[in-house]
């Protein structure tokens, strides 16, 4: 078990490494720019909005309730930042999709891993087209999901595990979403890399739940993304790509 998720929480760790490889440097770039962006269009709808609840909950509040006033806005802040480290991945992922699908796929020829299909022309024409599809099936996959679990976070108990079952989900969402993407270079249906990924669960976990910290953390999520991409890329080579397992290129 423990070796599993250490496995996963490896593969992230090797990609926010593999950062400083030059080989990867100008496929960096274009990420780490649309990241910055994304990120302060997110905080700054989000940063008002938080003060517009702060405000209405503590003028809701009887004076003799007021001390309860820290509580409410401790709460709504870490509402905040899940719905920030949600928004921001799905938007990052959803408009950098095609940028991402090179740098998977320089990364793989870096790591030693199976080339992808070689391209033709068509396939230049269709990768925006292609990137975007992909990304939206796989909101279709954890969008209906998503609901259920915050419908279930309006149930009496049921409510007392809710941020666990939240965190769990959004580690399982991202693994997917960064495994995902040497699985697509090679033209995998997401049917299947979903059931391999469901092989390797625990991995799966200790790969997401550390990267769902980061993309909270200002700054060090401009470069998460990236790096989960790069880690998600050894994770594939190691135990998704369809062959027995194997040790890739070590940094």
């Amino acid at each position: 078990m423990f070796a599993d998720l250490n496995a996963g929480f490896g593969y992230l760790r090797a990609g926010f490494a593999d950062l400083q490889r030059p080989e990867y440097r100008r496929y960096l770039i274009a990420p780490i720019a649309l990241n910055l962006a994304l990120l302060v269009g997110v905080f700054w709808g989000l940063s008002g909005v938080y003060s517009g609840l702060a405000e209405q909950a503590s003028a809701a509040l009887p004076d003799w309730l007021s001390w309860l006033e820290w509580l409410i806005e401790w709460v709504l802040g870490a509402l905040t930042l899940v719905v920030m480290v949600y928004l921001f991945a799905t938007l990052t992922t959803l408009i950098g999709a095609p940028f991402y699908g090179l740098l998977a796929e320089r990364a793989e020829l870096a790591l030693g891993g199976p080339p992808p299909p070689p391209a033709n022309p068509r396939d230049w024409l269709l990768l925006v087209p292609r990137a975007l599809s992909r990304e939206l099936r796989k909101l279709v996959y954890w969008l209906p999901r998503g609901l259920l679990l915050l419908l279930l976070g309006a149930v009496p108990l049921v409510n007392a595990v809710a941020p666990l079952l939240w965190l769990l989900f959004g580690a399982w969402v991202l693994a997917i979403e960064f495994c995902d993407y040497p699985g697509d270079n090679h033209r995998v249906p997401f049917s299947e890399v979903l059931g391999r990924l469901r092989q390797h669960r625990l991995t799966a976990c200790g790969f997401g739940l550390p990267l769902f910290f980061a993309l909270g953390v200002p700054v060090l999520n401009l470069f998460a993304v990236p790096a989960a991409v790069l880690g998600g890329t050894r994770f594939w080579i190691a135990r998704l790509a369809g062959e027995a397992p194997r040790k890739v290129t070590p940094v």
